[in-house]
């Protein structure tokens, strides 16, 4: 009888895929789907025998109490935890719920920063890498960063801009440190 319960659990642990569990953090949707799409790749590139389990977070549900303790906890037990925003100063509500994360002990783990830039922010650099790098290194986990400059969406916003303005306008009736450029 012993030696059945044994065989069960090792089959169930030879059936098992080894999973990476990622929490991505994001300022809008195409930021939250850039991060999704890299997580897609490392998934690829790891093979068949491995999955990445995600979870994701906007930038505005973290204004939400539970959603920030929810995503402090998901944070905790990841692998891999993915900012993907501007290359620009992160919004008071982001800030304070990174400085609240809980310390890491149990595994290694590493926090990439995706940041986009736009209007040629690279000239001047914003406090967001640097933060992200001391929040990393506080908690024991790698630090990754990679910038780059979305075209596309630059022209999306842009005309989400004018989108904005022009119904503004009319009469109402009634959202360890590695770089990679």
């Amino acid at each position: 009888m012993q030696h059945a319960s044994n065989v069960v659990a090792f089959e169930f642990a030879a059936q098992a895929k080894p999973a990476l569990k990622a929490f991505i953090v994001y300022e809008s949707v195409a930021a939250g789907k850039r991060a999704k799409e890299i997580c897609d790749m490392v998934s690829d590139r790891l093979g068949d025998g491995w999955k990445i389990e995600i979870e994701m977070s906007s930038f505005k549900s973290l204004r939400i109490e539970e959603v920030r303790q929810n995503a402090a906890a998901a944070v905790a037990d990841a692998n891999i935890v993915i900012f993907s925003c501007r290359h620009r100063d992160l919004p008071a509500d982001v800030l304070n719920w990174t400085k609240a994360w809980p310390m890491r002990t149990l595994h290694s783990a590493a926090l990439v920063a995706l940041l986009s830039d736009d209007a040629g922010q690279t000239k001047k650099t914003p406090a967001v890498k640097q933060f992200l790098a001391d929040a990393a290194r506080q908690r024991g986990m790698d630090y990754f960063s990679h910038l780059y400059l979305p075209a596309e969406e630059i022209a999306a916003d842009s005309l989400m801009t004018i989108v904005r303005k022009e119904h503004d306008d009319e009469p109402s009736c009634s959202t360890s440190s590695h770089d990679c450029h």
